[in-house]
């Protein structure tokens, strides 16, 4: 069956998601009525029926693709869009990595070409865009 829960602290969409530790974690996005790209995000506890803010991102996106491995959260790609002078999207090739733990972000390697709406997955051990 299905029940209402409480609801996000932030209205989101075009974001990235996964589960760690039992929590669902949603990072990232946009709110269409209101302008801007997030770089925050939160995480739902089921057990306590509560979000959670985390700490922000080194950079705002939506688009983004997120997953779960070995204890910390990897968020790749994005986009962002700009409209002045002209519009114009930016697809992002930057990866970060959330460390629950310390409740902070670190950069890693960027991806060979900027990537936005992609799916994440892990093989032998290893990030696949």
């Amino acid at each position: 069956d299905w029940s209402l829960r409480e609801s996000m602290s932030t209205s989101r969409v075009s974001t990235a998601s996964c589960v760690l530790d039992g929590k669902l974690f949603v990072i990232g996005g946009t709110d269409f009525l209101i302008p801007g790209v997030w770089d925050d995000g939160e995480y739902y506890d089921t057990k306590k029926d509560r979000w959670t803010p985390i700490a922000p991102m080194k950079k705002e996106r939506e688009g983004c693709a997120a997953i779960a491995l070995n204890g910390m959260i990897y968020v790749v790609g994005g986009f962002e869009i700009t409209r002045i002078p002209q519009f114009a999207m930016h697809f992002f090739a930057d990866v970060e990595r959330y460390d629950p733990s310390t409740d902070s972000w670190t950069t890693l390697s960027s991806m060979n070409i900027g990537r936005a709406n992609c799916s994440l997955t892990i093989s032998c051990g290893k990030l696949v865009v």
